[in-house]
């Protein structure tokens, strides 16, 4: 059997005089437009794959080109991992990809690359130039494309092999054999995006593929819920009980509105009781501006209990119990307590951490604060996302009932 049978059926010839007829501008033919990839084992270490490839100009020809096949103590493996890599290659150059456009500096796999893109967001983590809910994101969604790549047989794949295709085969994979949303579909593409960059940096690939995938529509409806009253006091009551810095730590979301990993970055020097504010530096702020936020006169008095005997430097909530000491607390720490205190309260899942975010917000609303002071305390950028969180009316409103028209 030739080698352009093994690669593409018994019925190649049959199929190459058709495409001779039909030649599409992206699809390229084999023998025509470029001859398949085969192994060339010229010494016991030097294994090479060699194919050629015409450009689609007039009068181009033929021209040669190699890619190492990576020593391996076992030749079974090493024959497997060539295999794997010559049907990728024919793949690509079947599709219209072009070697001269993509050669590139980075010679590893991409399944190296995934490895080096891991080592570096764990440099930038220690570092603190990564949060390590980012880390553990990015990490997850690097895990789940090394199964993909292993379950289609691409663990050999050449960086080159990150397409535009590529990307929407993955998507798709995920979005109608797994079931995610499209949140989570949303999620990854924009993962995809931040690594195509790193990609390109690392001249592994010469352009963003991801740039021009559309992401997919979803509704701004939020699992979570806005904590009922009596809900939320039976919270309050039971952590001023049995978890007293934790409830501290609550009231900080809920009346701050202070995000998770903010906190977790919050020192005691933060907190201006004589000014009644708590600052925000660009450094642990989202929005990467400082801000200040207003301590409500009843909160400063637990909070000052709270910092009593803290020194500044002394992170206000630490893994010591949740009160200030000098070893950080992570965001996970944060979720777990609060997954494990709704579980002993037997409280559903829909009352997440940020509900009470949620619900300090939407009392604002109801207790008559304009929305620019709402907006200034939660830090909002723009007025449109603090007014997400205005309560929908369901009965008349009596001021406007009561206002004298001349009819």
């Amino acid at each position: 059997m030739s080698l352009y049978n093994a690669f593409f059926g018994s019925k190649a010839k049959k199929k190459m005089q058709s495409l001779q007829k039909f030649h599409s501008p992206t699809k390229r033919t084999p023998y025509i437009d470029f001859k398949p990839a085969e192994l060339k084992e010229q010494s016991n270490e030097n294994w090479q794959i060699v194919f050629y490839w015409k450009a689609p100009k007039p009068n181009s020809k033929m021209k040669r080109f190699r890619r190492r096949v990576k020593f391996m103590t076992n030749s079974n493996e090493r024959k497997k991992y060539a295999n794997i890599k010559i049907r990728h290659l024919n793949e690509l150059l079947e599709s219209g990809w072009s070697p001269v456009d993509n050669t590139t500096a980075f010679t590893g796999s991409f399944l190296d690359l995934l490895n080096n893109y891991i080592d570096y967001s764990k440099k930038r983590l220690e570092h603190d130039k990564l949060r390590p809910d980012t880390y553990r994101t990015h990490y997850s969604f690097i895990k789940s494309t090394k199964e993909y790549l292993k379950s289609r047989g691409l663990i050999s794949m050449d960086c080159n092999g990150f397409t535009k295709k590529f990307v929407n085969d993955f998507v798709e994979h995920k979005e109608f054999r797994d079931k995610v949303s499209n949140r989570t579909v949303n999620n990854y593409l924009s993962f995809f995006f931040t690594l195509n960059k790193y990609m390109i940096d690392q001249e592994a690939v010469s352009y963003n593929v991801v740039s021009d995938i559309p992401s997919r529509k979803i509704h701004k409806k939020k699992i979570r819920q806005r904590i009922p009253e009596n809900i939320k006091e039976k919270i309050f009551n039971h952590l001023k009980v049995e978890k007293p810095s934790f409830y501290v730590l609550s009231l900080m979301t809920y009346l701050c509105f202070i995000r998770r990993t903010e906190i977790t970055k919050l020192k005691v020097k933060h907190i201006q009781l004589a000014n009644s504010l708590l600052k925000v530096p660009a450094e642990i702020s989202k929005s990467k501006k400082d801000g200040f936020v207003t301590i409500p006169d009843q909160f400063a008095i637990i909070l000052a209990r709270h910092i009593k005997y803290a020194k500044p430097e002394e992170w206000l909530f630490s893994q010591d119990d949740f009160r200030p000491g000098t070893k950080q607390i992570t965001s996970r720490k944060i979720s777990d307590f609060w997954y494990r205190m709704r579980k002993k309260l037997e409280l559903p899942s829909v009352y997440q951490f940020y509900s009470l975010k949620d619900t300090g917000i939407t009392e604002h609303f109801e207790k008559g604060i304009p929305a620019i002071k709402i907006r200034n305390q939660a830090r909002h950028e723009n007025i449109s996302t603090t007014e997400l969180y205005a309560p929908k009316r369901e009965n008349a409103d009596q001021t406007i009932r009561d206002i004298y028209y001349k009819l």
